[in-house]
């Protein structure tokens, strides 16, 4: 199977650990079947043999010191040790052979191998090292890391890639760097700076000569499995002859490297879970040849103390610095982290919610509650489950919402001429970017990891911390960066670093036309803190960075620097850090409901959720953005929000935006129980005291509102079940008249009896898209005569019946009452013997005093409030609308958030004379129901328009032109002429549309 005869081997030790020895094969052959080779009786195929001469096959092989210890008299000075060097030929690893057997190579290592592991039988694996005779106490020890050539190759160790290892000191490295060029004229830490910069001055030294040193990032070459070259890379130093780093320098060198050999040691923690290499600098040794000097003259006497001083601080105090700061570790991984991929943080397309209305989500392992649901399961859910802990109104806005909201400017920026920063962007001719939409994940504490997704772009690398006009422009594509930030609140007074334009834009907002510039309330913004973002290297992707050079770290270094310097002030400037804008009133009287006299906010989650478990988070579980607030200037009962349930929708693949809930206290009981007493007071008849006059009786009636003006009217509830709030309101009142005479023929008794029995039911059971509250009532009159000469009884009622409803539209919440509550009078009936002179109609007594219809214009004009543009929170400087409204057992009403649709608007839109009365129904609008669009939204309101023309769309009353609608309303929207086309059968007439685009 084999033959060969060798020629003298040769043993070269490359470090503390390994040797290298090379076996010289003179001449021989191997059998091709090298499989078979072990196998006991195998028959050799000769015709499978090949043949070789002058052949080198070299090995890797661990070894160990081992002593023997002995005393011998003749030796003298007592106990001696004889070292032995002992291979381990059993892992001996095949480095190479001879170009010529390069297609035999697997064939020559197995037979070779056996070769070694019989030498090793043979006793040829110990051989003897440098006795040690005296007894000094001082021991013979050699280095054989620094005196050999090291042998490199070798690409990982404890199983972990030397590559992997050193993208862990770039990203190291790349956080020092952006302390130290974000660090000037600011108080930071030194140690944290010092992987990328260092100054003699930090430290106490005796030594004349001082130093400034600015690094590049420091990476490893595995000597063997336990020994590593650590490299620092100085880009540039500076001598100096004092501290006074004014002066002029003593020296100056660029793009020196020193090597140092350490050893590393592997660590497994917290249940093999994380994983972890660290240098144990205790013996660090460092070595010249593997160094490099360019432009260093050692004969030069102030260069060679300039260059040992260096040397000097690198392999002693530098050791103990990084180590202070941490640095020592080189590598770290938990299998729990996020894994670096991109799939956990693309954004899909935009879709609308009502294309899913009834879509059914299934969900995943780990969501919470079973499945497969529907939206209205979901939303019946939330409704059940929520609870407002004391608080006036809860808003609640997803992820997605705020994702969606990116996604929306970034295609507005994209035709927009004034301002394409979220789109593109350049810094002079050192960095130009085009970019995708930015993507987040909200965290707990109320912090959110950005994406900043850069789809090409080109950069120059820096110097000094500083734009460099002489680097060379590198391109690049695809690259993702992760940055951790904060959410804030403030009011508006305090925004910085705004630009005039986005002033201007800013005040062509709903948030602003509704509630700026008033003195009776403030505005403020939930926003993103864009002048501190901290750089997240390990959630960061960059396509192509490590496939040219060892110094590509610095295009990162470079990139990061110019979107934290100044593309994210520009960020500010332009106004897309602002988040959300919430009007906060100042405590006076008559406010509408939605008003808020204090608003906070917080993430909200189940758990807490951090950049290393936010991968975890299914969609179910995602974080959210609570704003809490009050009015009628009652304290904040708490600063957060306990869990209890989602509060945003979660059943679709669609977009949901968020929730608002009015607690039953702002609400149901301040606004709209408290309007309904009034119809219980209009509709309470009650009798007034009477008496016989002149032989006649005239019975006298009125209603509790004419009697008792703020009289205790109130509704009491009566059950809930069965999905409903039943409220009651129940009165009853009589008076009986006694009189007697002698031979008075009016002798006898007389009453009057009225009762009012009014009835509220308000579900509580979610149906898709519509909330209907029912008002019923009937009042009840019976008049009778028990005396000589008659006796009587006569009864008359009247009902009525009435609903407030609620409907979901394109455009919003449309409330209406579908039919007038007019009063319908049964006929009197009565009972005994009447007497005609003496007898008075029930019938007519009600129809005299009760009202022809039931008033509820009050009640019309509070849920006006839900019209239109919802005005407690506005995203952007756009505006989102209400929609599916619901109460929860609780009298809590909750909502689901729209974004507001401008042509949703013009199509639903009715002329602001608040309430009119059209074929026994009352139908009320809000008059912000229709805006002029912002400049934000123009440009893509326009093309949405157009498309739904051209697809046979409704329009109504409404003109395209100059990238407006308008209805000639008075609202700010210009009468322009009709396009056309009509409701109906989607088809346009014969006039032509005529339509300019004005971007």
């Amino acid at each position: 199977m084999f033959y060969a005869s060798f020629g003298k081997p040769s043993l070269e030790f490359i470090c503390n650990h390994d040797a290298v020895i090379r076996l010289k094969l003179n001449e021989g052959h191997y059998n091709a079947d090298f499989n078979r080779a072990t196998a006991e009786l195998a028959p050799a195929h000769v015709e499978r043999n090949r043949t070789f001469k002058d052949v080198e096959a070299v090995f890797r092989v661990p070894f160990k010191i081992a002593g023997m210890r002995g005393e011998h008299s003749r030796i003298g000075n007592g106990q001696h040790v004889i070292n032995m060097v002992i291979l381990d030929y059993t892992k001996a690893q095949l480095l190479s052979v001879s170009s010529e057997v390069n297609n035999g190579r697997q064939a020559l290592s197995v037979y070779l191998s056996e070769y070694l592991e019989f030498l090793q039988n043979a006793g040829n694996h110990v051989l003897f090292s440098l006795p040690d005779f005296d007894d000094d106490r001082l021991r013979v020890s050699i280095d054989f890391s620094t005196s050999g050539r090291p042998v490199l190759g070798i690409d990982s160790i404890f199983g972990i890639s030397v590559e992997k290892i050193n993208s862990y000191l770039q990203a190291s490295w790349l956080k020092s760097a952006m302390l130290a060029g974000r660090g000037r004229g600011h108080s930071v830490d030194r140690t944290a700076l010092s992987l990328a910069e260092y100054r003699s001055t930090w430290v106490a030294s005796e030594s004349l000569i001082h130093f400034h040193v600015t690094l590049g990032a420091p990476r490893i070459q595995a000597l063997c499995g336990e020994e590593v070259v650590l490299f620092f890379t100085v880009d540039e130093v500076v001598f100096y002859e004092s501290d006074d780093f004014e002066k002029a320098p003593k020296q100056q060198y660029s793009n020196w490297e020193i090597a140092v050999i350490v050893n590393v040691i592997h660590q497994k923690e917290d249940d093999g879970n994380v994983t972890r290499i660290v240098l144990d600098l205790s013996h660090c040794r460092f070595v010249h040849y593997l160094s490099d000097f360019p432009d260093y003259d050692d004969q030069d006497n102030d260069a060679l103390e300039c260059w040992q001083r260096l040397i000097d601080f690198f392999t002693v105090d530098y050791l103990d610095i990084i180590q202070s700061a941490q640095y020592h570790n080189i590598y770290h991984y938990d299998i729990r982290w996020p894994k670096p991929t991109t799939t956990s943080i693309e954004w899909t397309d935009y879709v609308e919610e009502e294309s899913h209305e009834e879509s059914v989500w299934i969900p995943e392992d780990g969501d919470i509650g079973p499945g497969p649901w529907t939206k209205p399961a979901a939303w019946q859910d939330i409704t059940d489950k929520t609870d407002m802990q004391g608080f006036d109104q809860v808003i609640a806005i997803s992820q997605g919402a705020i994702n969606a909201h990116f996604q929306k400017i970034f295609s507005v920026a994209q035709v927009n001429r004034t301002d394409q920063t979220i789109a593109r962007w350049s810094y002079e001719d050192y960095f130009r970017a085009s970019f995708e939409p930015l993507t987040v994940r909200l965290l707990s504490n109320n912090k959110v990891l950005i994406w900043v997704r850069i789809k090409e772009g080109h950069v120059k690398t820096l110097r000094k911390w500083s734009p460099w006009a002489e680097s060379e422009k590198h391109v690049f594509e695809n690259w993702r960066l992760a940055f951790e930030v904060d959410i804030k609140m403030n009011g508006h007074e305090h925004l910085e670093s705004m630009s005039s334009a986005w002033t201007t834009t800013f005040e062509d907002s709903f948030a602003f036309k509704h509630h700026g510039g008033k003195n009776d309330r403030a505005l403020k913004h939930v926003y993103l803190d864009m002048q501190n973002t901290t750089f997240i290297h390990e959630f960061s992707s960059f396509d192509g960075l490590y496939s040219h050079d060892r110094r590509s770290i610095d295009k990162v270094q470079a990139i990061v620097t110019y979107l934290q310097s100044y593309y994210f002030t520009q960020f500010i400037s332009s106004g897309y850090h602002v988040l959300y804008t919430i009007p906060v009133w100042k405590p006076t009287t008559n406010l509408p409901s939605y008003a808020l006299t204090e608003a906070i906010f917080h993430v909200h989650s189940p758990k807490p959720v951090t950049r290393l478990t936010w991968h975890q988070v299914t969609k179910v579980n995602e974080p959210i953005i609570v704003i809490l607030g009050m009015t009628g200037s009652r304290p904040l009962p708490a600063l957060r929000l306990t869990w209890t349930t989602n509060w945003t929708l979660r059943a679709t693949k669609a977009i949901s935006y968020g929730t608002v809930s009015l607690s039953k206290r702002v609400f149901l009981e301040e606004r709209l129980l408290t309007l309904l007493a009034e119809v219980n007071a209009l509709t309470t008849v009650i009798v007034q005291p009477f008496r016989l006059h002149n032989n006649s009786w005239s019975p006298e009636l009125t209603t509790l509102a004419q009697a008792e003006r703020g009289a205790h009217t109130r509704w009491v509830l009566d059950t809930e079940k069965a999905g409903l709030l039943k409220y009651k309101w129940e009165h009853r009142d009589g008076w009986s008249y006694e009189h007697w005479g002698s031979n008075d023929t009016m002798n006898g008794n007389y009453s009057v009896h009225c009762t009012t029995k009014n009835y509220l039911e308000i579900p509580t059971i979610f149906k898709s898209g519509t909330l209907r509250i029912a008002l019923r009532g009937e009042v009840t009159l019976q008049i009778g005569v028990n005396g000589a000469t008659q006796k009587w009884k006569a009864e008359s009622s009247a009902h009525w019946a009435t609903t407030v409803d609620a409907y979901s539209e394109a455009g919003g919440l449309n409330v209406r009452i579908p039919k007038v509550a007019i009063p319908e009078f049964r006929k009197s009936q009565a009972d005994g013997d009447v007497v005609s002179t003496l007898y008075t109609d029930p019938q007519l007594l009600l129809k005299k005093h009760l009202p022809g219809s039931i008033e509820l214009s009050g009640v019309l004009s509070e849920f006006k409030a839900f019209e239109g543009t919802w005005q407690s929170v506005y995203p952007g400087t756009s505006a989102y609308t209400l929609a599916q409204p619901v109460f929860n057992k609780k009298g809590d009403i909750l909502f689901e958030l729209r974004p507001y649709s401008q042509l949703s608007a013009s199509v639903s839109f009715v002329p602001p004379s608040y309430s009119r009365r059209a074929s026994g129904a009352i139908t009320s609008r809000s008059p912000s129901a229709v805006r002029r669009p912002s400049n934000f939204a123009r440009g893509s309101i326009h093309q949405v328009l157009i498309k739904d023309a051209e697809q046979g769309g409704i329009v109504v009353g409404g003109s395209i032109g100059n990238g407006k609608i308008g209805n000639g309303n008075g609202n700010g929207l210009p009468r322009v002429p009709s396009t056309g086309f009509r409701r109906g059968d989607g088809r346009p007439t014969p006039r032509t549309m005529e339509s300019e685009i004005d971007y």
